[in-house]
């Protein structure tokens, strides 16, 4: 069966590096049979490079235009709805692909009947080169339930996903985000909450929800990081200052709000209409992933706490393990060096630091 693949651009002011990433999709050594650019409002010569790339490309391209801005999102989502394809990659206006991206993603997709591939990336531009992913990823193809629910830093410029992981997407969304409303006016709501407002973690959590997700260590696209893209300060793990003002600045906060977010994934798939949207018994599985990790999450939060007595300290750490919470991180675990934290905190509690930066990118809970 012959699979087509698509391609979703969404450009916004991106003249200054537009046309070579357009370039390096007509050196594709697997052509895509759709690319939909959707531009959002562009004031620049954005939409006159589209339409060089129009006329160059040997298959089909539609541009389309928004009447109002959509956002980053909005626009990625808006591309990928019009793409006519089984397969479909993201593609950002200022990124360089490798010419095997696609040629090697849907050979992965279809060997290992994957909902998503996602694969490494070279980061120049801006901040010092380097490469993302080849040490951070496990290589190879896993069901996306053996990867903790906040193990999710990968850039959608760095997937390809079918197009059936995106309608699955948009149906969940529909029922998450009455309850994600009134979850914010309860309490403070951690970076995962935010899952149906980001394209990345929109697809990645769709697929993981209903299979075999392939990673893969070729370095197939380069992410150029510029004034505009890049971000000099903070990270997408850092709270609302709301977080604190309401739960304190103790180390454990984090794992307090991951533990949350897991409790409301899971009753959010234990609803009938959950089961109407993924496939037979992957509602089930789903859930009991997400309140296996809520109780985890607990478990760290209990044992990091200040006041937690040392038998308790010990006695959350043999239900961790009773768990397999220290497996690696893609075999359902956080790895070796939590455990190692886990049993220093349990003895040493006292001579570590009362406060840090939670929830950010060096701290292990998240990974």
């Amino acid at each position: 069966m012959i699979m087509r693949f698509g391609i979703a651009l969404a450009t916004y002011n991106g003249a200054k590096f537009l046309r070579e990433q357009l370039e390096s999709l007509l050196r594709q050594s697997r052509p895509p049979d759709h690319v939909v650019i959707s531009d959002d409002s562009s004031t620049d010569e954005t939409l006159g490079i589209a339409e060089w790339f129009r006329r160059a490309a040997p298959y089909r391209v539609d541009i389309v235009g928004n009447q109002r801005r959509l956002g980053p999102m909005g626009n990625f989502l808006r591309a990928a709805d019009a793409c006519e394809a089984d397969f479909i990659a993201f593609c950002d206006q200022d990124d360089i692909w490798m010419p095997t991206k696609l040629e090697i993603c849907e050979r992965h997709l279809v060997a290992n009947k994957s909902f998503a591939a996602i694969h490494s990336v070279e980061n120049f531009g801006l901040m010092t080169s380097g490469r993302h992913g080849e040490n951070t990823m496990h290589f190879g193809t896993i069901d996306g339930l053996q990867i903790p629910p906040a193990r999710v830093i990968w850039p959608g410029m760095a997937m390809v996903v079918r197009n059936d992981v995106l309608h699955v997407a948009s149906r969940l969304k529909v029922l998450w985000e009455p309850r994600f409303d009134s979850i914010a006016k309860l309490r403070p709501i951690s970076f995962l909450h935010h899952w149906s407002h980001t394209h990345d973690l929109y697809a990645l959590t769709a697929a993981r929800l209903l299979g075999n997700i392939t990673f893969v260590q070729d370095v197939l696209a380069r992410h150029r990081e510029h004034e505009n893209n890049y971000s000099m300060g903070g990270s997408a793990w850092c709270q609302d200052s709301r977080v604190a003002e309401s739960w304190g600045h103790a180390q454990n906060v984090g794992y307090r709000i991951l533990s949350a977010f897991c409790k409301d994934f899971a009753e959010m798939l234990g609803e009938d209409e959950c089961a109407e949207v993924l496939p037979e018994g992957r509602c089930r599985l789903a859930r009991q992933h997400y309140e296996r990790w809520s109780h985890i999450w607990h478990c760290r939060y209990r044992l990091h706490e200040d006041g937690t007595p040392l038998l308790a300290r010990m006695a959350e750490l043999g239900e961790l393990h009773r768990m397999g919470a220290y497996r690696g991180h893609f075999n359902g675990g956080l790895g070796k060096r939590s455990l190692i934290k886990d049993v220093l905190t349990a003895f040493l509690l006292a001579a570590l630091p009362a406060s840090r930066n939670f929830l950010s990118p060096n701290d292990n809970s998240h990974g």
